[in-house]
């Protein structure tokens, strides 16, 4: 609402369906240049329609450059049609070697559900032990499942039993943030499917670890929680992935914007999981979010198709397109 007040996005349907937030400070940032009029609309890539080549392009038509959009080619940098449809073109071709059923519209369509599969196990692994976690550091009586298992440890160390708690949930959820922070360079030097891929297998060791901490003590506990942060960061991969997968941006727009919701579908049926599974035992929820990760890689393995990691050549690239920008 701010962004159409103030003028600064150019229509609605530019602002609306964008699905994150950092892209209200694309909309508010870009300069406000009305783009010259022309009757060339190029038409969407489809993965196994057509080419790079039997796409219009302003320079074919009327030998201009044409309307200049900010866009992303390997990072971020300024590109004109021809260049989105050569970019797009590349990564359909890339898709297109790997896994020749990716250009079937079911094949393509299950490839979207075992990403948003692993999105949602990373956030429901945040929060499955919300609940559990009050009786692992505060006085229960049911110490044959674990029950005040931090709690002498923590009042070792001087905390109150409700900071030592919230310690741990700020450690995975920094440890999460930095790991999405950092995804997009992960998925550039392991590609694509080898990024989730980490994800899923490193969070499926980090929860089954964190499992025996009840014998390991607090500390342990700490930076286990921490280490399984560290991969939890497939959201910023599967944003990539999906934009790769459809190259109508429009399309990519609506299918991104569902792992919104799906983290919020996490965030809700998580806690919940984990005192329902953790009835027996407070940390059983690592064990079986451990397998559930598992079961995500081996889908991913099964079913997404791998987008080569970049070469030196094409970081080198990027460099010059962002300066250039």
């Amino acid at each position: 609402a701010f962004a159409l007040y103030t003028g600064r996005a150019e229509t609605s349907q530019h602002f609306f369906p964008m699905p994150c937030p950092m892209l209200f400070m694309d909309a508010w940032m870009k300069p406000k240049v009305k783009p010259r009029e022309s009757s060339v609309v190029p038409r969407p890539v489809e993965i196994g329609s057509t080419d790079a080549e039997t796409i219009p392009t302003y320079e074919e038509v009327d030998g201009s450059d044409g309307p200049q959009r900010p866009g992303l080619k390997h990072g971020a940098s300024a590109y004109s049609v021809s260049d989105d449809a050569e970019s797009v073109a590349e990564s359909v071709e890339q898709l297109r070697t790997e896994h020749p059923e990716s250009s079937n519209e079911k094949a393509r369509t299950k490839i979207l559900y075992v990403i948003y599969l692993v999105v949602f196990f990373d956030f429901m692994g945040s929060v499955i032990m919300l609940i559990n976690s009050l009786y692992l550091f505060f006085p229960g009586q049911r110490t044959d499942r674990g029950d005040s298992v931090f709690y002498k440890d923590a009042l070792g160390m001087g905390m109150e039993q409700a900071t030592a708690m919230q310690l741990s949930v700020t450690i995975y959820g920094l440890c999460q943030a930095t790991a999405s922070m950092f995804s997009g360079y992960m998925a550039d030097y392991l590609g694509r499917r080898g990024a989730l891929l980490f994800y899923t297998f490193g969070g499926a060791i980090g929860f089954f670890l964190t499992y025996f901490c009840k014998n390991w003590g607090l500390v342990a506990y700490w930076v286990f929680r921490g280490l399984t942060g560290f991969c939890a960061g497939s959201n910023s991969v599967a944003n990539m992935y999906i934009f790769d997968l459809y190259p109508d941006t429009k399309v990519a727009q609506k299918k991104a914007a569902y792992l919104i919701m799906i983290m919020i579908v996490s965030f809700t049926v998580g806690p919940n999981v984990g005192a329902a599974v953790g009835k027996t035992d407070l940390f059983m929820p690592f064990l079986l979010t451990a397998v559930l990760e598992i079961i995500a890689g081996v889908l991913v393995i099964m079913f997404v198709p791998r987008v080569p990691a970049k070469t030196k050549d094409d970081l080198e690239e990027d460099e010059d397109d962002v300066a250039e920008f």
